[in-house]
């Protein structure tokens, strides 16, 4: 079956999930010669910070090379899409009009696999079509990620996209901020977040801003063993201490806030309070040596202008001393003269 979202005579007509054809979407030599493009990595690749202090991944081993990757944060989901060839705007619908070539493809994965970052929000007048993320979930690698270096995800009333946050899972998630969820789209984000224990195993920071989700929704987080970050902003109209009791279970958790409204709740382990101390102490410390290392650079500036002004009076009296010998010779010499 396939649909039509225009009258256009032009318009490409784009073929259901169902009619699908599978070798659309696989890596394959294509007519003009494309090579067949490497399989994506099955585990994540671990960001590490070269000597820059830049995020690095190791690229894949090709020709005995492993060249480490720079990782990038993606602001855009058409960002990336639009370098697809065939993948194009139809009216107000953003969407592909024909297979992913091998080429195209290769280009693809070499990107999804160094971001690290990605902004999801809803467009102001253009929307990507269903199939659109169809396609990119059937580009995942064998375990099912096409994101394995992405380790934060910030949607900003990004209602769009939460049905497809599968799409966007990925091991090496470790922080999700979630803003302007309204109750019609809360559905999809508690499926996200049912599975994401499993497969986002490491996530360590949950941010929910501005939403409106029942407490069952919020329940899903406790399920994050590892998690130490949870701020819960005007996201929960109502609440029981069944709640802050999942939540006081989870181990990890070093920094929760809780405001809604005038009321607020804000949690701090004794970890976090002897870390923050230990931290000012630090602080205080470097303060402390930067004031006596200031004071000493001082004192010596003082040491050595005075130095300065002693070696100036005694040049000057050295001076003083020569010109008085030469005053003196003159007046010897007739002394001189009548004694010989």
């Amino acid at each position: 079956m396939s649909t039509k979202t225009s009258d256009n005579d032009d318009f490409v007509q784009i073929q259901q999930p169902a009619e699908m054809s599978p070798t659309e979407l696989t890596p394959a030599e294509s007519k003009a010669g494309d090579t067949v493009p490497p399989p994506p990595p099955e585990m994540p690749l671990e960001p590490v910070e070269d000597e820059s202090g830049e995020s690095v991944i190791q690229g894949r081993v090709e020709d005995g090379a492993n060249p480490p990757i720079k990782l990038i944060q993606l602001e855009s989901l058409l960002t990336l899409l639009k370098e697809i060839p065939g993948f194009g705007l139809q009216g107000s619908v953003y969407q592909f009009r024909s297979p992913i070539s091998g080429t195209a493809l290769t280009d693809l994965l070499k990107q999804t696999d160094r971001i690290s970052h990605i902004s999801l929000s809803d467009l102001d007048k253009e929307s990507l079509a269903p199939s659109v993320f169809v396609r990119l979930a059937l580009l995942r690698n064998p375990a099912g990620y096409l994101f394995p270096s992405l380790s934060e995800i910030a949607i900003n009333k990004g209602n769009t996209f939460l049905e497809f946050l599968s799409v966007f899972s990925s091991p090496a998630l470790r922080q999700l901020k979630i803003t302007g969820v309204d109750e019609a789209n809360e559905t999809p984000l508690a499926a996200f977040l049912g599975t994401g224990s499993a497969e986002a195993a490491e996530l360590k920071s949950v941010l929910l801003d501005d939403n409106v989700l029942s407490q069952k929704t919020v329940e899903y987080v406790a399920k994050f063993s590892h998690l130490k970050t949870l701020h819960l902003i005007d996201t929960l109209p109502s609440f029981d201490f069944h709640l802050l009791e999942m939540l006081g279970r989870i181990q990890t958790l070093e920094d929760f806030s809780f405001c809604q409204s005038s009321s607020s709740i804000e949690y701090r382990s004794q970890a976090t309070v002897h870390a923050e101390a230990e931290s000012n102490r630090l602080a205080e410390e470097k303060e402390q040596r930067r004031l006596a290392e200031e004071n000493e650079r001082k004192r010596l500036e003082v040491v050595r202008e005075r130095e300065a002004v002693e070696k100036r009076q005694r040049e000057q009296l050295e001076k003083e001393k020569e010109q008085r010998k030469m005053e003196e010779a003159p007046s010897s010499l007739p002394n001189l003269i009548a004694t010989v």
